[in-house]
């Protein structure tokens, strides 16, 4: 056999080895490309558009992968409306951070990072382990709930005034100060999470 044959033929395969990994590395790059792209970059709620920060939207989907019940969406949703994604959000009642939420749920829901509650990953896991304990409580808290709309809007509820509150007022209203502050924010949230859905 001709030696220049064979030289050819082994310069050949190597070439077409040589490219076809490449032409997997590339279609990686495309398809992680692709992925990223099909991320929303931000949320409309009533005070206006929020942009999310790098690593949110990933952040919220490992948070939902923990409960059939959540979504990203609601967990982006209820993010943008409570804390705007300030990591250095707080207000009077105590509540900081990502999540928002006030100190004895961060102690409760918080355990991925205890003493941060302004690390984004560790703000969506507490967020979404406590809205999925809420949708424990709504089964049985809910008029119909196999309404999920009716639902979700009692684990929102649950969530930002408690399950007690919510046994005994109903769904929801909140305190003497604003009656429909809750209803309002459980409007807000689930509004918010609906543009995620649709951007």
């Amino acid at each position: 056999m001709n030696p220049n044959i064979v030289t050819r033929v082994g310069i050949a395969g190597i070439t077409l080895a040589a490219t076809a990994a490449l032409v997997g590395c590339a279609s990686e790059d495309t398809s992680s490309a692709e992925a990223a792209a099909d991320q929303p970059t931000s949320i409309e709620t009533v005070a206006g558009p929020i942009t999310l920060p790098e690593g949110a939207w990933s952040a919220a989907e490992s948070a939902a992968e923990e409960c059939e019940a959540v979504t990203p969406q609601l967990i982006a949703g209820t993010i943008a409306t409570l804390s705007g994604y300030d990591a250095e959000y707080s207000d009077a009642s105590g509540r900081a951070g990502y999540s928002a939420q006030v100190p004895v749920q961060w102690e409760r829901w918080g355990t991925d990072a205890p003493e941060d509650r302004s690390d984004l990953t560790a703000a969506n896991q507490a967020l979404g382990k406590q809205l999925c304990s809420a949708f424990d409580s709504a089964a049985s808290l809910a008029d119909d709930p196999s309404d999920d709309f009716q639902r979700e809007s009692v684990a929102l509820a649950v969530v930002l005034a408690g399950e007690k509150y919510v046994e005994r007022e109903g769904v929801p209203a909140i305190g003497d100060r604003d009656p429909h502050l809750v209803r309002a924010q459980v409007s807000d949230i689930l509004t918010a999470a609906d543009s995620v859905a649709t951007a």
